[in-house]
């Protein structure tokens, strides 16, 4: 009879448990949600900014946005932007699947690989050169927010440099998609697509 006793607190000491592991896990997923949303409206601000040739401001908010990140790790956050709308990413363009693929990632590679048609390259000129500036407004706050130091191959000086190639050759895409020449698109997503490939070789 004691034997069962003690048994049965053990399972209701391991049931509760189990119940503040799940509790503690459903509170770290929503607080990646709330961490996500808010880089998502800063990285916004910083590619309005952008955009209207503000520098300055679009600076200073990356360097707000960097400052609330933890570690360097938390950068994933930012970039989270590049996935696709389904996966809570920014998507492309201002309708849901309105453009193909709806995410900036894989919208990236695939006119970088081929330029895309006259009639998409006008079509999707406006969304292109948003897109654009979101990518200049990612690499921003990597720039504000670089490895704390060297690990291995991950050099803190590699970082900053394709982060610097990133935001440079960004608003080469705006301009060439406000031109509406699907060669200048793909040449200048091209050279964004190496300045990522380039840092997600070593640091992905």
């Amino acid at each position: 009879m004691n034997r069962a006793r003690v048994w049965l607190a053990g399972l209701g000491l391991l049931s509760l448990g189990l119940l503040f592991a799940f509790a503690g896990s459903g509170n770290g997923g929503d607080d990646d949600k709330v961490k996500i949303e808010k880089a998502r409206k800063s990285v916004l601000k910083i590619a309005a900014a952008l955009e209207k040739k503000d520098n300055t401001a679009a600076a200073a908010e990356a360097k707000a946005l960097a400052k609330s990140l933890k570690d360097f790790d938390e950068i994933e956050n930012v970039m989270a932007v590049f996935k696709l709308r389904e996966k809570n990413g920014l998507g492309v363009g201002s309708k849901r699947d309105g453009i193909v693929p709806d995410g900036i990632e894989l919208k990236l590679l695939g006119i970088a690989r081929d330029a895309p048609g006259q009639n998409a390259a006008n079509k999707e000129a406006e969304a292109l050169e948003k897109m654009a500036y979101v990518i200049a407004a990612v690499a921003e706050v990597a720039l504000a927010k670089p490895p704390d130091r060297d690990e291995g191959k991950k050099k803190k000086k590699d970082f900053i440099r394709w982060a610097k190639d990133m935001r440079d050759a960004a608003p080469g895409l705006a301009v060439a998609a406000k031109s509406k020449s699907p060669a200048e698109i793909q040449k200048a997503a091209a050279k964004i697509n190496s300045a990522c490939t380039n840092c997600h070789s070593v640091f992905k």
